[in-house]
């Protein structure tokens, strides 16, 4: 048997585990999902991208998410084509996430897609209430290890955010940006 047979069967099977977790409840998809968190191998990778699949209302083929990949609000969470997210990081759709096609997401990146309030003063900081910000990540984007990406961020495509950064505005096509706040340093 050849690799596209291989390929074509793999499909067929993946295809017909995404329609069974559909059926569930969002809730046994996520407790599902989480039990294979820590799976490693090529079967954690597998199990982890077909129960991602059940669950977003959107993706693309060939997503890579590796072992303690904390992925909060799962449902509000869009991935395209050819995405790999790495080790110990952190997207909460809360507001939406949409991750394009070709993106790299190195190691120990947080995407956190709200912003804490604080005016209500009668009550503690943590209480108050949270705003829901998209961010969107167009295509063939590399964010760099320990990046941050907050609420409200557009990161157009062909750009690389350079490890460490925190992006807290819109990042413009064919660009390097680098720092806290991340600022445009060179085009690509």
């Amino acid at each position: 048997m050849g690799k596209r047979e291989i390929v074509k069967k793999l499909e067929i099977v993946s295809n017909i585990l995404i329609a069974f977790f559909s059926i569930f409840p969002l809730w046994i998809k996520s407790f599902i999902y989480a039990s294979v968190d820590y799976l490693p191998g090529l079967l954690g990778v597998y199990l982890r991208y077909i129960l991602f699949k059940a669950i977003s209302p959107k993706s693309g083929t060939n997503i890579y998410i590796a072992k303690h990949v904390y992925l909060k609000n799962k449902h509000n969470i869009i991935i395209g084509n050819n995405v790999s997210i790495h080790e110990m990081s952190y997207i909460d759709g809360y507001g939406k996430v949409s991750i394009g096609d070709n993106v790299s997401i190195s190691h120990n990146v947080s995407i956190i897609s709200f912003d804490h309030t604080y005016q209500e003063k009668h009550i503690p900081i943590k209480y108050n209430p949270s705003i829901a910000k998209e961010i969107i990540i167009n295509d063939d984007i590399w964010i760099g290890a320990g990046s941050r990406i907050l609420g409200g961020v557009r990161i157009d495509k062909h750009s690389i955010i350079a490890a460490g950064s925190v992006v807290t505005k819109e990042v413009s096509s064919s660009s390097i940006y680098a720092g806290i706040p991340a600022k445009k340093i060179k085009s690509i």
